[in-house]
């Protein structure tokens, strides 16, 4: 399979677009949950960015290879949503390894549902848990009605985000934002007050995951996805994107980095 070529810009605008128009297809089929939006989040990935060519990054372009996974139903565990494991290879043939993980909650839609609008099922317990382990994790927060924004006055400033919003007046905005977990913490709100401390998810993986920010490096860790039973087996996630990176005269090789495969079957190009 050749690579797509793509700028930065164009992949950022591609991956918000994607997100967008999942959420509103998930929510008007009645799915509305996290694991359906998730789930289609890692077959993206799989069918139309598992091989890229992102063109004017400095100081070379970036070629970005992408696998994807589930948890296969005998080991799966009661675990978070989503992580990337992202390898980059330098031109220096410096390499960096490290995983990045979200844990996803949505809206509630129904009056029946207890906190109509709520991320209600926020449980402080279980961030604490994760942060404890993965201090550098996500919340990652699906909404089922467009954000003001308004709210991203707080912490944008960006020539890519403020060119997205001058090109696409005519689409509703995004509905898919990041919250660091130690920020989710101390704040300790259920609601979408949350957005004022956290950015696009888009941005998050196009900007921060794939150039190696907001990672986790320890064995430790790598080995919740290598072992079948470690300490920290409750942060499996159910959902895995291996992401390899690589600049200069290397290639991308996502299919090296070392998994269990007994516990993560790939999903296959549909």
């Amino acid at each position: 399979m050749s690579s797509i070529k793509k700028s930065f810009y164009e992949f950022f605008r591609d991956f918000e677009s994607f997100l967008q128009q999942e959420l509103n297809r998930t929510l008007m089929s009645n799915k509305w949950d996290e694991n359906t939006i998730t789930q289609k989040i890692a077959e993206k990935f799989v069918n139309d960015w598992h091989s890229l060519e992102i063109l004017n990054l400095d100081p070379t372009p970036a070629k970005i290879k992408s696998l994807a996974y589930r948890q296969s139903g005998k080991h799966e565990t009661s675990s978070g949503d989503l992580a990337f494991w992202v390898k980059i290879q330098y031109p220096d043939s410096t390499i960096l390894e490290g995983v990045g993980f979200l844990e996803a909650k949505r809206t509630y839609l129904e009056k029946s549902e207890k906190s109509i609008n709520l991320f209600n099922e926020i449980k402080l317990e279980q961030l604490d848990r994760i942060y404890k382990y993965a201090p550098h994790s996500f919340l990652l927060l699906y909404d089922h009605q467009p954000i003001d924004t308004k709210i991203f006055n707080y912490f944008y400033n960006l020539d890519i985000f403020s060119s997205y919003l001058r090109l696409n007046k005519n689409l509703s905005f995004p509905t898919c934002t990041v919250v660091p977990i130690n920020i989710a913490l101390e704040i300790n709100k259920k609601t979408r007050e949350l957005y004022k401390f956290g950015e696009l998810f888009s941005i998050q993986v196009v900007s921060r995951f794939l150039l190696g920010k907001d990672l986790h490096f320890s064995q430790q860790i790598k080995d919740i996805f290598r072992q079948y039973q470690t300490e920290l087996s409750e942060l499996r996630t159910k959902y895995l994107i291996v992401s390899s990176v690589a600049y200069g005269d290397s290639e991308p090789s996502p299919e090296t980095v070392d998994i269990n495969r007994e516990i993560y079957r790939q999903i296959e190009i549909s």
